[in-house]
């Protein structure tokens, strides 16, 4: 697993709060300063803001489960622990012409 993908799932809790802390006493809502000037801070502010905060809104536009199975097939069909993959690259969480395919 990529090392930038794991570190993210780690601390995502702490760029969460920012969305929700200050429903709760005693949270610091700016949490994930503390992870400032790590290399991979804008990747995981940039995976909660579009993606794992808008999955608590009731009234984000979702689609169906049919539109991801494509991507999930692409997924499964590759070669298992392909280092092109998991490696320890360096690279954006979203690649914008592989996402523009998928629209």
């Amino acid at each position: 697993m990529r090392a930038q993908c794991v570190w993210c799932v780690q601390v995502h809790a702490d760029f969460q709060m920012l969305y929700y802390g200050h429903h709760l006493e005693g949270f610091d809502r700016n949490k994930r300063d503390r992870h400032k000037g790590h290399k991979y801070f804008d990747d995981c502010a940039e995976f909660c803001e579009r993606w794992d905060q808008a999955s608590f809104d009731p009234d984000y536009d979702t689609l169906s489960v049919a539109f991801f199975a494509p991507m999930v097939e692409e997924v499964f069909a590759r070669k298992a622990y392909d280092p092109m993959v998991i490696g320890a690259a360096d690279r954006p969480l979203v690649d914008a012409s592989v996402a523009a395919g998928r629209g």
